[in-house]
């Protein structure tokens, strides 16, 4: 299974060393020129790990043999590039570097190793045996070092991003596009080299660089942009060898160490502005995921809210409903306690033999008033608890004068008095049977706190009062007020100062939210000189 990836890489790096050497102006096995090999074994290290220096190992093999070395030097050769080989997956793999080249720490370590680590160890080798085998003299020991390690770290700085990019992301990659860019970009940098003889590199850098591959590393990504400048690489090479265009203006070595550094400044660029780009998409992605989650968390949260408002009001009104049914079974005592003594009288002048016709009538007419009576008490109720589905019209007096009329039986029983001051009617836009039942849960409040004094002067006012555009409802009671610690928290829900059995302590947060979410208003309590007052403000 080994076999035939070893071989393959030993191949393709003989293949791209042999095309390396075609343009070198040395005649040994070192080149000043971009020397290809070394960038894909790195990409191929990186990637497959150390099962590929075999491979490295027989392409600079049989790359050296093949430029006439003897196989001594031939084996120590290809012995020091495995090594290198070895050196980068271990260090790579030290630093936690990734491979992708997602972030700029990355693309700062991979041209430092290649740098400062790697090409400094394979050139100072490979000098080495070159230097002890006789190949070179001492005094050009130093030339055949800084030649070794440029041209080979040109070639790692080329071809290993764009490898790794391509290997990571070809799936993405539309290669059609890829080529179409390419030419095009190719194209335009041979027309000025060749057809528009540009014989300054620095203009020829602008053009290249600023407006184009900046722009496609921009817009399309770092794959694009690092393929177009292996495409000017091969562009620029062949004009230097053929003596065209601003790379063959001065001798062979100087100008292939200027067409090096142009080709390295393209590289450079592309590789720190193109993942600053990358990390900026990652970021705003990330930052679009963070709001979409946030969004997602939001709606559940608000859907959880409405569910637990929805239950909460329906609990409200069950508890409403009670009371409702309390009210209902004390206005209905005396309809049937009247029922009751009538029944017993008709017995007893039955059992007397004194029933007469006139006795009957007046017993019907008695009893169909006392049940008329109990359906009107159900009539009064039967509206109240049936929700409004849609906003209308309705006047505020005649709603708080129908709650006031169902509790007034009660509150008369309780000797409480309840006192209105409305001197002018009101005409809202909401939910009549909502605001109803936020202002029986105020009266009750009034009234379970009016029932704890012994006082014999109890009584809840209420009142209208209009000011700068504004309407203000005020119910208060003569009770004892509210403590402060209470007060914090009378609106909460499930608080209650009852004992559980008796209270829910979800009347006052229902009238708080019916208030201000159903009718926009906005409601508060305070004490005064004589017990609790509660307000409700409206817009006119």
């Amino acid at each position: 299974m080994l076999v035939l990836p070893v071989f393959a890489i030993a191949f393709i790096y003989f293949i791209t060393g042999k095309l390396s050497f075609y343009y070198t102006i040395d005649s040994m096995i070192v080149t000043i020129s971009v020397f290809f090999p070394e960038g894909f074994a790195l990409a191929a290290v990186l990637l497959f790990g150390r099962r590929v220096i075999v491979g490295i190992f027989l392409g600079q093999l049989f790359l050296a043999l093949a430029q006439n070395f003897t196989l001594a030097p031939s084996l120590l050769i290809a012995l020091s590039n495995s090594a290198e080989a070895l050196l980068a997956w271990y260090l790579f793999q030290k630093l936690q570097f990734d491979i992708r080249l997602r972030t700029v720490r990355d693309v700062y370590m991979l041209i430092g190793v290649i740098i400062f680590i790697l090409q400094p160890f394979s050139a100072f080798l490979g000098t080495l045996i070159l230097y002890g085998y006789g190949f070179i003299s001492g005094s050009k020991i130093f030339l055949i070092f800084f030649s070794w390690w440029f041209g080979n770290l040109m070639g790692q700085l080329l071809l290993t991003p764009f490898l790794l990019y391509l290997y990571h992301n070809y799936q993405k990659i539309n290669f059609y596009k890829l080529l179409i860019i390419s030419f095009m970009l190719g194209t335009i940098c041979y027309a000025f080299i060749y057809l528009i003889p540009v014989q300054n590199t620095s203009v020829l850098f602008s053009i290249t660089i600023v407006p184009l591959v900046m722009l496609l590393s921009y817009r399309h990504g770092n794959i694009y942009a690092l393929f177009s400048i292996v495409v000017i690489t091969l562009i620029a090479i062949y004009t230097a060898n053929n003596h065209i265009g601003p790379f063959s203006i001065y001798d062979e070595r100087t100008n292939l160490i200027n067409l090096n550094f142009y080709i390295l400044a393209h590289i450079l660029i592309v590789l720190i502005i193109g993942v600053l780009f990358i990390e900026k998409n990652r970021a705003l992605k990330k930052l679009f995921d963070l709001n979409k989650m946030l969004e997602e968390r939001v709606k559940k949260e608000v859907t959880k809210n409405r569910e637990k408002d929805r239950l909460m009001f329906f609990q409200s009104r069950l508890a409403q409903m009670g009371e409702m049914i309390s009210l209902i079974v004390h206005q209905w005592k005396q309809p049937l306690n009247n029922l009751s003594l009538m029944n017993q009288l008709i017995y007893l002048n039955h059992q007397k033999g004194k029933l007469k016709k006139e006795n009957m009538e007046s017993f019907f007419e008695d009893s169909k008033n006392q049940i008329q009576e109990m359906l009107r008490t159900t009539d009064n109720f039967k509206d109240f608890f049936k929700p409004d589905k849609e906003k209308r019209e309705f006047c505020i007096n005649d709603t708080i004068d129908h709650i006031i009329g169902l509790v007034q039986p009660v509150l008369g029983y309780s000797q409480i008095s309840i006192i209105t001051n409305m001197p002018f009617e009101v005409i809202m836009t909401g939910y009549p049977n909502e605001f109803g039942q936020a202002i029986l849960n105020i009266i009750n409040n009034a009234k379970d706190a009016l029932l704890q004094q012994d006082s014999k002067n109890r009584r809840i006012i209420i009142s209208l009062y209009e000011f700068n555009g504004f309407i203000r409802l005020s119910i208060k009671d003569n009770g004892d007020g509210i403590t402060p610690d209470v007060m914090e928290r009378i609106f909460e829900p499930y608080f209650s100062t009852k004992d559980n059995k008796e209270g829910t302590g979800l009347g006052l947060y229902m009238a708080k939210m019916i208030i201000e979410e159903y009718m926009e208003g906005k409601i508060g309590v305070r004490n005064d000189e004589e017990g609790a007052v509660f307000e409700i403000i409206f817009r006119r």
